[in-house]
C-alpha cells in the first residue's frame, strides 16, 4: 500500500507531460510563439501551398476520389428464440488470428524485440521464443479484454510477469499495426477515412481524468476513439468529460497514422470533431482533411481579408502543422488559445 501514492503521483506527471490535465488559466504562461518562431521549415515541407489554398477556396480541392452515394439499412431484431445450441471456443479463434498474423506479417516477432529494446534502453531482451511470446502475448489479450483478476484461475497466475513486463500501449499499438495489414491483404482495401467521436463512460475513482459533466450532470471521463468507415476500430484513448474533440485531434489522428500509414486522407465526426479549429490543425499537423461538417453548399465565402491573411501567412501555418506533428500534445494548448502571436501578431488563425 506505501507505493500506491508514488504510482499516483508518477501517473499525475505523466499526464501532465502529455497535456491531458492543464491547470486553470496555465496556458496565460506558454509562449506558443516563440515555439513557433524558432521552427525551421526545409525545403517542399508542409502540407499547405498556394496552390492548395486556392483548392480550397475554390472548392476544387481533390480528396480520393471518393464517391458520394445513397444507401438503404435495414434493421434486423434477433429472436429471443434464436440462442445457439453451441457456441464457439474464442480461444480458438483467437489462436488462429495470432497464427495468421504472424504468417502475413515475417518481421512480427522482430518488431516486437526491436520495441522491447527500444522500451529498456537495450538493457533487457525478450527471453521467450516466437511460439512461446506469441502464445503469452495472446493469452494476455484475452484476459485483459474479459477483465479477469489474475486470481480468478491458476492459468492466468503466470501471465502476471508477463503482462508487467511486455505489455503496453506501444505494444498493443504495434500488434494492431500488424492486424491492420493482415485485414488489407485479405480484402485489398486500404483505411483511407476514419470516424471520430467520443462515448461517455461514468467512473468516480477508475481514472483520474474522472470529473464532473455540467451538461450531462454525470461523473467520469471521454472514451475518446477512431474508426474506419467500415467500423474496424484503430484508436481509443482516455480524455476529460469536459475535453472538446478540438483538444485532442491532432493526438488522434498522430495515433491513426501511426496504425494505418499515410493512407488516410480524410476524417470525419460531428460537433467540435470537425469544426474549424479542429480541421486547421489535423491538416497542418498531417495533412488529412475534415469531411462532414456541412452538409450543404456554403453560401457565405471567406472575407476578402482573412483570404489575404491566409496567402500572406502559409510559412507561418506549416510551421504551426511541424510543431504539432512532432508534439502532438501541443494541440491542447492552441486549441484553447485560439490566437497566435509572433512578435507583431503575424497571425491570428490556426
Amino acid at each position: 500500500m506505501d507505493i500506491v501514492p508514488l504510482l499516483a503521483i508518477s501517473r499525475i506527471i505523466e499526464y501532465i507531460r502529455n497535456g491531458k490535465i492543464t491547470f486553470e488559466e496555465s496556458y496565460y504562461y506558454q509562449d506558443i510563439g516563440e515555439r513557433i518562431k524558432l521552427i525551421e521549415l526545409n525545403e517542399n515541407e508542409g502540407y499547405l501551398t498556394p496552390e492548395i489554398l486556392d483548392q480550397f477556396i475554390s472548392g476544387t480541392y481533390p480528396i480520393n476520389d471518393f464517391q458520394s452515394f445513397n444507401s438503404t439499412t435495414t434493421e434486423i431484431e434477433a429472436s429471443d428464440d434464436e440462442i445457439p445450441t453451441t457456441w464457439n471456443d474464442l480461444s480458438d479463434i483467437l489462436n488462429e488470428v495470432s497464427i495468421y498474423i504472424r504468417n502475413s506479417n515475417p518481421t512480427w516477432f522482430k518488431e516486437h524485440q526491436r520495441l522491447f529494446k527500444e522500451q529498456t534502453d537495450g538493457l533487457f531482451s525478450i527471453e521467450y521464443t516466437e511460439d512461446e511470446f506469441a502464445d503469452r502475448f495472446y493469452n494476455s489479450i484475452g484476459f485483459l479484454g474479459r477483465n479477469f483478476r489474475y486470481r480468478d484461475s491458476e492459468e492466468f497466475f503466470s501471465l502476471k510477469y508477463f503482462i508487467q513486463r511486455y505489455v503496453s500501449d506501444a505494444t498493443f499499438r504495434l500488434e494492431l499495426k500488424f492486424l491492420h495489414q493482415s485485414i488489407e491483404q485479405i480484402t485489398n482495401k486500404k483505411i483511407e477515412c476514419v470516424v471520430i467521436d467520443t462515448m461517455g463512460v461514468d467512473a468516480r475513482i477508475k481514472s483520474i481524468l474522472s470529473t464532473y459533466h455540467g451538461r450531462y450532470h454525470t461523473i467520469g471521463f471521454a472514451d475518446l476513439r477512431a474508426v474506419s468507415i467500415d467500423m474496424i476500430p484503430i484508436y481509443s484513448g482516455v480524455c476529460r468529460s469536459t475535453d472538446s474533440e478540438a483538444m485532442n485531434i491532432v493526438e488522434v489522428i498522430d495515433e491513426v497514422k501511426k496504425i494505418c500509414g499515410d493512407g488516410v486522407r480524410i476524417y470525419t465526426g460531428n460537433g467540435h470533431t470537425t469544426t474549424k479549429m479542429s480541421a486547421g490543425m489535423a491538416f497542418l499537423g498531417h495533412g488529412v482533411i475534415a469531411g462532414g461538417r456541412l452538409h450543404y453548399e456554403p453560401k457565405r465565402n471567406l472575407e476578402e481579408g482573412s483570404i489575404k491573411r491566409l496567402k500572406q501567412n502559409i510559412e507561418l501555418l506549416n510551421k504551426v502543422g511541424k510543431l504539432l506533428k512532432d508534439e502532438p500534445e501541443l494541440g491542447r494548448v492552441m486549441a484553447m488559445r485560439k490566437h497566435i502571436y509572433v512578435d507583431e501578431p503575424l497571425a491570428k488563425w490556426i
